[in-house]
């Protein structure tokens, strides 16, 4: 019955593990550099000591990990949940609908960020116009179509950049502004 007692599988010998020296130099390493991470370790191991072929930057962080040496990240503050549901759309330049449609990238590499604002309840494009995703870029448009169509009473808009953000009250300065023109905001999530 000896032969049918169980055993370990796992293997005798770990032909991808780290060699201790290698083991010790990076705890060293981030003991100097309390701040940096594993890929900032890696590329300045590697920078220094070019003659040692250095594990992945993963590999590197569970070494850390197993030593103690890293903490868990910090958790980013999720924008505002949405409280209550939106107003009901009645009138046409009533609500518009801003946000950028994703950029891409031109024949020549140039860089599009095109940023659509329509109607709500006719669905008609106001603007359509590719500019900068700051808030700088699109507070020029923006001006641009409130002078053309008028203001509107609500503006609906996603939680990105660059008028939603996780800071107090969800808001960025471009979204400050247009509560003080008496817009109210609608955030979808």
């Amino acid at each position: 019955l000896g032969g049918v007692v169980a055993r370990s599988r796992a293997p005798l010998v770990q032909a991808r593990s780290v060699d201790e020296d290698i083991r010790a130099a990076l705890v060293e390493c981030r003991l100097d550099h309390p701040n940096w991470g594993p890929k900032k370790l890696k590329a300045f191991l590697k920078r220094t000591q070019p003659q040692i072929v250095w594990p992945a930057a993963s590999t590197i962080g569970d070494v850390l990990k197993r030593r103690g040496l890293v903490g868990k990240r910090q958790r980013r503050r999720s924008a505002l949940p949405l409280t209550r549901p939106f107003a009901p759309i009645a009138a046409a330049n009533q609500t518009w609908c801003v946000d950028f449609k994703g950029w891409f990238r031109t024949g020549d590499g140039t860089r599009c960020d095109p940023l659509t604002v329509s109607d709500a309840m006719s669905r008609y494009l106001l603007g359509c116009r590719i500019c900068a995703p700051t808030g700088s870029a699109v507070e020029v448009e923006m001006d641009r179509l409130l002078k053309t169509f008028g203001l509107p009473d609500r503006l609906r808009l996603d939680n990105g950049s660059p008028w939603g953000s996780t800071g107090a009250g969800g808001l960025t300065g471009l979204s400050v502004k247009w509560l003080k023109l008496g817009i109210a905001l609608e955030f979808i999530t």
